[in-house]
């Protein structure tokens, strides 16, 4: 599958190389290009824009941290959905609000595109050891599409039809779903 990542830092990275070692065409963008030269040399593609990123891919991943830069990367003059296919999935894993998570959906929406917000939950050791739980929305058809890609980065899969809000109430809900790892269930 063809995956982009949109934003390349430290956990970013560890995911995204997961994703090369399993096979997946890779390309990448982050606004300081030396972020993305370890995964060029593993065989990923570096581009100019976040809407070259959306053309070439059938997902792209974002993690940013702040609903300013996301709503910039998103939707600016070259961001994600000016790129993004009707037919590929946007899935958003940074710490953003509320608001900015309701704005995407209605925002890709009225484009057309499809987009999932997803919780990571887990940290480097996590990433790289492919064992970050991952709390996600989505429909089946969706999901269908993304498990292969989600089982490459975590052990742990659910999912809802709602978007969860990391600033207020999300951490306090994907915790009370998770609870406990022995609790949960393998995907």
């Amino acid at each position: 599958m063809n995956v982009g990542f949109v934003g390349v830092g430290a956990m970013e990275q560890l995911m995204a190389e997961r994703l090369l070692a399993a096979g997946h065409r890779l390309v990448v963008y982050d606004c300081v290009s030396a972020r993305t030269e370890n995964l060029v040399a593993r065989g990923a593609t570096f581009v100019e824009t976040p809407a070259s990123v959306a053309w070439e891919v059938d997902v792209v991943f974002s993690m940013m941290a702040d609903d300013v830069t996301l709503e910039d990367m998103i939707f600016g003059e070259d961001g994600i959905a000016t790129g993004l296919s009707p037919r590929a999935i946007h899935v958003s894993c940074g710490t953003i609000s509320c608001p900015q998570a309701r704005r995407l959906r209605e925002g890709h929406g009225q484009c057309g595109q499809t987009y999932v917000d997803a919780i990571i939950l887990g940290g480097p050791a996590e990433a790289k050891a492919g064992e970050l739980s991952i709390l996600a929305t989505g429909v089946n058809d969706v999901w269908v599409r993304l498990m292969p890609l989600l089982k490459c980065l975590g052990v742990v899969m659910f999912r809802t039809d709602d978007y969860f809000c990391r600033a207020d109430q999300g951490w306090e809900r994907a915790s009370s779903t998770v609870g406990s790892r022995k609790e949960i269930q393998r995907a």
